[in-house]
């Protein structure tokens, strides 16, 4: 958790109102507050994420907790790493990452999730220059859901949804740059997650982000759910993919 922190400013962008805020150590976080205009359901959201980002082995930038004690401001926030040099992500410069593959889990897990903002907003893929690579990074998990603020009957209609996002730069990974054995390890990470880790994973939301346990419930209820739909869900994204690079049966796992 980061407690000692300067505020930097505003972003000056995004519907959350996001801060900038750098810690002791000379870093720099992305905060989005309990204060925003949408409410701690997009904290929540973040959280989610980024917690099975680190599960599933996805790029999403390094993230954590953030308290401010006092002020307007008090209580704890969502922070993630200010990430420089960035470029926005296109067609024309996807050839220049050395990750491109890690984006196949970025799209399962968006599929999982319906976080359609991902295509929807073009500034949520960036490109990272880091010494001598260049490195994508997904952000902005705060509208999972199709609209971020969820709720349990929301979460109950989304379930047993399996529509596709072929949208923008998830069209053209697939036509030229994914096939299907790119999914597999993300899929299978996804199926190997325990009813015990999903519940885990929500216990640590904080209870002034998601006071409800019925919601919280619902939350658990929904992720095993598509746990288990993983496979039929990664067959609908590989049909997606042209017959000469998505090979047969490989996006059944076994």
């Amino acid at each position: 958790m980061i407690t000692d922190v300067e505020y930097l400013g505003s972003v000056g962008v995004g519907v959350t109102n996001p801060k900038v805020f750098r810690d002791q150590n000379g870093i720099k976080y992305i905060v989005k507050l309990q204060q925003n205009r949408l409410g701690c359901k997009v904290l929540v959201n973040e959280m989610l994420a980024w917690q099975l980002g680190e599960k599933l082995d996805l790029c999403f930038p390094p993230a954590d907790l953030l308290y401010l004690p006092a002020g307007k401001w008090q209580g704890l926030h969502f922070a993630c790493r200010l990430l420089t040099p960035v470029k926005y992500l296109n067609q024309h410069n996807l050839v220049e990452a050395e990750n491109i593959k890690q984006l196949a889990g970025v799209m399962l897990f968006d599929h999982l999730f319906f976080n359609l903002d991902r295509t929807l907003n073009r500034k949520n893929l960036l490109l990272c220059k880091e010494q001598n690579k260049k490195k994508i990074y997904a952000i902005d998990n705060s509208h999972l859901f199709k609209k971020g603020r969820w709720t349990i009957e929301s979460l109950n209609r989304l379930a047993q949804e399996t529509s596709l996002n072929n949208h923008r730069i998830y069209k053209i990974l697939l036509k030229q740059y994914l096939s299907a054995v790119d999914f597999t390890d993300y899929a299978v990470k996804m199926q190997q997650l325990s009813d015990q880790e999903i519940k885990a994973l929500t216990q640590k939301i904080p209870d002034e982000w998601l006071p409800k346990a019925v919601e919280r419930e619902a939350l658990v209820n929904y992720i095993m759910i598509r746990r288990d739909m993983t496979d039929l869900i990664l067959q609908k994204i590989c049909e997606l993919i042209p017959d000469h690079d998505r090979g047969t049966n490989s996006y059944i796992i076994k």
